[in-house]
């Protein structure tokens, strides 16, 4: 089911999924995604949409967040607010649906990096996870 509805800015009226991030209202969660490919995130946010849906990968509610890995910077698929505060604070018990989430991400065959995830190879903290693994994901 898909609900419509216009908004009113000032004099211009249009709808709720053209209206800017920085316009919206970040009390009501339930806005559906931007949808403009001006910008790098408007980019992966279509591709994403296009391949795995709208809907977040381990709920199924109106997905609304980029979801990617802060080591690496690759996209890991489409979540909803909520999954995205928890994906990575669960401990992952058996059945888990972020668990198989995390362990074979949908957006993986994509090759997606988000825009605004810096090559932190350098930084110390990755070091010594590089370390740790004795490999680099970065190359």
């Amino acid at each position: 089911m898909t609900v419509r509805w216009t908004i009113r800015l000032t004099d211009t009226v249009t709808e709720p999924d053209l209206v800017p991030y920085r316009m919206r209202c970040h009390r009501h969660y339930h806005w559906p995604p931007l949808r403009t490919t001006r910008n790098g995130l408007g980019r992966v946010r279509a591709a994403l949409i296009e391949a795995l849906g709208d809907r977040c990968q381990t709920c199924g509610r109106r997905g609304e967040v980029v979801d990617h890995d802060h080591f690496t910077g690759f996209v890991r698929g489409w979540l909803c607010k909520f999954c995205n505060h928890i994906v990575d604070d669960c401990p992952h018990p058996a059945g888990c649906p972020f668990a198989e989430y995390l362990n074979d991400p949908p957006a993986t065959p994509l090759r997606l990096r988000h825009p605004k995830a810096s090559d932190d190879a350098r930084k110390p903290a990755s070091l010594a996870r590089i370390e740790r693994l004795g490999y680099t994901p970065f190359t």
